[in-house]
């Protein structure tokens, strides 16, 4: 063999080399991590608040309990009737008591307004102030008449109120759901000392029946909706909310992302799951779900879809400018 001939082999060699190595980088750039658990038989995994819990019907209507005098609760009393005793406006003390004209201290602590109304007539009556007083007794301010409202809403606050309301009113006066909220709202009730949850429907035409009375004392806490992200060969990367009532499948979260590019790979792409401290890789084909061979898998919060570039695409999309100067380069070294 003649010299010539051993050194265009040496060249070709080296070619071949350098093509081999520009195609081990695309593969690398558009591969992703490697999948580390083969697609299971039914990948099905239940996503937030797709089987919510019930409520009962004891827990959306509970036994009001009655509203009484607290301290530092701000009252008004008044005579009906008698308008030479104006109305007077006290305040419960430490020890539940007011002072009243004519009458004196008078304790009401722990009292409803009907109890209080009618003692404070009884010692009108008995010191015959007034023959048979009409009395009108209303709370105005109440600290520990409250609801607490915290989580994902607008403005956590504290809530002042006088008797129950409607927890979608609560919602709204601290100005609505953030756009991470579930709908899955959890109530704990002070009066029986219990916690349920209740599922509002995203409609609120659709939510009455889940639209509770929540009562002094009554802590409601909206908490955040799982989440999955989409990155790799897809249009948007980025995170989206899972909702409360309605199962997230893996082909509407590559749509919320604007679909995939032209180089993604299809065949490729991965679910990435953490479960504890374990992060699996299961393969999804997506070509196979469009087409309709596979099912649709449901997502469980914190997933992530990484959708893979195939390497050639890549090549034809862009990244091919390597690949084409590195052949050129050894093209050109073996015709010297």
């Amino acid at each position: 063999m003649t010299r010539t001939h051993l050194s265009n082999l040496t060249k070709l060699a080296v070619t071949v080399v350098l093509l081999v190595a520009a195609s081990s980088t695309l593969r690398a750039q558009y591969q992703g991590p490697p999948v580390t658990q083969p697609v299971p038989p039914q990948l099905t995994g239940m996503s937030v608040g797709a089987n919510p819990p019930t409520v009962t019907p004891a827990e959306l209507a509970p036994v009001p309990y009655p509203i009484v005098a607290y301290p530092g609760d701000s009252l008004e009393i008044s005579v009906v009737g008698v308008p030479t005793i104006t109305a007077v406006h006290p305040q419960v003390d430490a020890q539940g008591n007011v002072g009243l004209p004519f009458i004196g201290v008078v304790h009401v602590g722990g009292l409803t307004v009907v109890e209080m109304q009618a003692l404070i007539a009884s010692k009108y009556a008995e010191g015959q102030f007034i023959l048979n007083p009409q009395i009108n007794v209303q709370i105005l301010t109440s600290p520990s008449q409250i609801i607490s409202v915290t989580g994902e809403v607008k403005t956590p606050s504290v809530v002042p109120v006088l008797g129950p309301r409607k927890l979608l009113d609560l919602i709204a006066a601290c100005g609505g759901f953030t756009p991470l909220a579930s709908h899955l709202v959890t109530i704990s009730r002070r009066a029986s000392t219990q916690t349920f949850q209740v599922l509002l429907d995203p409609n609120p035409l659709d939510s009455t029946l889940t639209n509770v009375p929540v009562y002094p004392g009554d802590t409601v806490i909206v908490p955040r909706a799982g989440q999955v992200y989409v990155m790799g060969s897809v249009k948007n990367q980025n995170y989206y909310a899972l909702s409360s009532n309605t199962p997230l499948t893996a082909m509407q979260a590559v749509t919320l992302a604007g679909g995939t590019n032209f180089e993604a790979g299809l065949s490729k792409a991965r679910i990435i799951r953490t479960q504890g401290t374990t992060r699996t890789a299961i393969l999804l084909d997506l070509k196979r779900i469009y087409l309709g061979q596979e099912a649709d898998p449901i997502l469980q919060a914190d997933d992530i879809i990484y959708v893979p570039g195939n390497m050639i695409k890549g090549a034809l999309k862009g990244g091919a400018a390597n690949l084409i100067a590195t052949s050129v380069l050894g093209i050109a070294y073996y015709l010297k």
